[in-house]
């Protein structure tokens, strides 16, 4: 009840499904070389477009880098701390550890952290 993704690579695509319903949300095609993981297009339902990129994100850095990291909420979800904690939960489940309503691709990410 608490991991709310299935994450796959398969033909040079990562996919994200629902892990209780196997509903397949988004579809980012990728370029790996060497140690280097680089989304080049992201595809996704029709209902999800204007948070899949910044969702793809979180769930490629907490999910497959085990990053804690913040993660966007749609704007629909009000700044009332009960909403958007059930919200988070709801999206992603016990990696959903800080909320926000701000653009998270624009958090610059250090590439040595942790090395």
């Amino acid at each position: 009840m608490e991991e709310k993704w299935d994450i796959y690579h398969h033909d040079g695509k990562v996919l994200f499904a629902r892990s209780w319903t196997g509903d397949l949300v988004y579809r980012a095609s990728i370029n790996s070389r060497a140690k280097t993981l680089t989304l080049t297009a992201i595809e996704s339902r029709v209902d999800q477009v204007a948070e899949a990129a910044q969702h793809v994100l979180f769930l490629v850095l907490s999910h497959l880098e085990g990053i804690d990291f913040p993660h966007t909420l749609p704007a629909t979800i009000s700044q009332d701390p009960d909403e958007m904690a059930t919200a988070s939960f709801s999206l992603f489940g016990r990696r959903a550890s800080f909320a926000t309503h701000a653009d998270i691709l624009k958090i610059k990410i250090d590439p040595n952290f942790g090395s």
